[in-house]
């Protein structure tokens, strides 16, 4: 077994030293880098990704909530409407002025945004 070891230690110092006698191990470092870099690279876009699906989920869950509230809304204000009569919708007419609710427009808030891997 510690044969075994010694033989392995000393034949990766002779390939090592062999690798700078014959001015290989600049283009092994070099290699070893790049490995490294396309592996970093490799995980950057799988951060991207994940980044970008989170991006696109909580716009789509801000526009169900949107949807939600303007249910809610309209719902509290119809209740107004019924126990107070139209003469409500003359004290504050803004409120019941549906059309004039303006939301941001997120169809093209993603067509401006174009998430597409670096």
């Amino acid at each position: 077994m510690l044969k075994t070891k010694m033989s392995g230690a000393v034949a990766s110092e002779m390939s090592s030293l062999l690798s700078v006698i014959m001015g290989t191990k600049g283009v092994e470092n070099v290699k070893n880098e790049a490995t490294q870099a396309v592996e970093l690279y490799g995980k950057l876009i799988n951060v991207y990704d994940e980044a970008k699906d989170g991006v696109k989920e909580v716009a789509h869950d801000f526009v169900d909530l949107r949807t939600e509230i303007l249910r809610v809304y309209e719902k509290y204000a119809q209740m107004l409407v019924d126990f107070y009569g139209d003469s409500i919708k003359r004290v504050a007419p803004s409120l019941f002025d549906f059309d004039s609710i303006e939301y941001l427009d997120t169809a093209q808030m993603f067509e401006k945004v174009q998430l597409h891997r670096p």
